[in-house]
């Protein structure tokens, strides 16, 4: 470090030099004593501040201080960042907060050392402290072990429930369809909800027509035949009945817009019975048919359901 040497005396003559010289030499002296030296020489310390004029200060090793600002803010606290080690080694160096693991769990270093032969015996003389503690081996009532793949729990309904992996809920379940429409593009009928006769007569929701069952639900049905004989239009499409009176044909059950069929009419063995009909069946300029009478004729009346309450017949009389 530079010294400022500004008050040295001109020697001039001979007379007297000698004490211009000692004069001098004290004045160096002086100056030196307010220098700090490089290599570590007493007294070698600062007894002002040390200005560097906005110029940094290189290669600290180490910086040992009773106050510090940073940006002319005093720091009042540190926080050290924690260093992971990987497993614990014995003869390491450890330093303040380096961390390490052993034996399934991780320790964090609190006093610096060189480690022990052993972990158990720096961990017995307070130089680290748990961090994460391992688990217990699953062998215990209500934990689940591992080589058990899951076949342990409790319920596995429930289970599945709670991690939102409900069957039919949140995941689909295998099924036999689906795979089939997956790999083949098509899918048997009987994985489907088939439609037997009954079913397709009665308009059953939710069901898949097969060809066989469509033309089974076409059987004729046959009437009781009584007084007033009432079409059950569930029950069927075609129906037939004897006649072995006079009789009315009431208004129908179960009604389907749409619904097409026919009725066959057939004289008992005496002939002359006529029918009557509900309100619901309409015909063409409002007459109703006569029918044949004659002994074992056949008449056919065609209907078209075109309301809940309005059913157009078209009657072929005498067949036979």
């Amino acid at each position: 470090m530079a010294t400022k040497l500004t008050s040295l005396i001109s020697i001039v003559t001979g007379y007297f030099s000698n004490t211009q010289i000692n004069s001098n030499f004290q004045t160096i002296a002086t100056e030196f004593d307010k220098v700090v030296y490089r290599d570590g020489t007493t007294p070698n310390t600062m007894s002002a501040d040390l200005d560097l004029n906005s110029k940094d200060l290189l290669n600290v090793a180490q910086t040992n201080t009773d106050t510090l600002y940073v940006a002319g803010t005093k720091v009042t606290a540190t926080t050290a960042s924690p260093s992971w080690k990987g497993p614990w080694v014995t003869a390491t160096v450890y330093a303040i907060d380096d961390i390490v693991s052993t034996s399934g769990s991780s320790y964090i270093c609190i006093v610096a050392h060189t480690a022990a032969a052993t972990f158990t015996a720096d961990l017995s003389a307070v130089k680290w402290q748990v961090m994460a503690s391992v688990g217990a081996s699953g062998a215990g009532t209500g934990d689940l072990v591992s080589t058990n793949n899951l076949s342990d729990v409790a319920n596995a309904t429930t289970a599945r429930a709670n991690l939102g992996a409900e069957i039919g809920v949140n995941v689909q379940a295998y099924d036999a369809v689906l795979q089939g429409i997956a790999t083949a593009g098509s899918v048997a009928i009987a994985y489907l909800p088939e439609a037997t006769t009954a079913q397709w007569r009665a308009n059953t929701a939710d069901k898949v027509l097969s060809t066989d069952q469509v033309w089974g639900s076409m059987t004729v049905v046959g009437l009781t035949d009584a007084a007033s004989i009432v079409l059950t239009l569930s029950s069927g499409f075609d129906f037939s009945v004897t006649l072995a009176g006079d009789r009315t044909l009431a208004n129908p059950t179960a009604v389907k817009v749409g619904q097409r069929g026919r009725i066959m009419i057939t004289q008992d063995g005496t002939g002359t019975r006529t029918l009557a009909y509900g309100t619901y069946y309409k015909f063409a300029a409002g007459t109703a048919p006569v029918l044949t009478t004659t002994a074992g004729a056949i008449d056919v009346l065609y209907y078209d359901c075109i309301s809940a309450t309005q059913i157009l017949v078209s009657p072929v009389l005498g067949l036979a």
